[in-house]
Parts: C-alpha cells; structure tokens; sequence
C-alpha cells in the first residue's frame, strides 16, 4: 500500500457504505449486506488510494481492522474502511507525509 499511500491518497465521501455478513461462515451462503451509516451525519470520509491502471483511473478505499461492532457484522476478514473524521481526513490529503505520519491517521 505504501507505493501509493505515499504520494497518491484522496477521499471518497459516502453517506454510508455495505458489509456483509454470513450467517454460515461454513457453506457462505446466503449472505446478507448490511448498510452501515453514521446516526447523525450525512456523509463522511473513507481514506482511499488512486493510480492509473491500463489507461483508466482507479481507486481503492482503505481499510483497517474493524471495530468489535463491525466486526460482528463482517464477519468473514474483520475488516472496515478507513473512516477519517475531521482534520484526519485533511491531514489524509497533505503531500509530503512519511509512512509513520500516514500510519498515525488510521487508528481511530
């Protein structure tokens, strides 16, 4: 991730975004999404990372270690996206950033 973490991080702002969940984590069937929104916001930020892959652009949302509570919720990896609030999302967009500063933004 750090390739591109370096130089190549925006932000996509969502009002709230799907996880899934498997009642059977055996078979992984019949999952079911879960959409996941703040009570009271209309939009955040996800850290996310962009290139240009085969002449279009592209981006991938950042994600980190879920919460216990989305972590119930995705249950298959245990993972979440990277939801920067208030001047993290800012500090997400400064240049210049070395790893460790990049880093410090994603513990929430």
């Amino acid at each position: 991730m750090w390739r591109y973490a370096k130089h190549n991080r925006c932000l996509v702002l969502c009002t709230g975004f799907f996880e899934p969940h498997y009642p059977d984590l055996m078979t992984r069937e019949n999952y079911e999404s879960w959409y996941i929104k703040p009570l009271e916001k209309k939009f955040f930020a996800m850290g996310a990372i962009y290139s240009t892959w085969k002449g279009m652009n592209t981006f991938a949302v950042v994600t980190q270690d879920a919460s216990p509570l989305v972590g119930a919720i995705h249950n298959d990896g245990k993972r979440r996206p990277l939801i920067l609030k208030g001047d993290a999302a800012l500090s997400w967009m400064i240049p210049g950033l070395n790893e460790n500063e990049v880093m410090d933004l994603t513990y929430f």
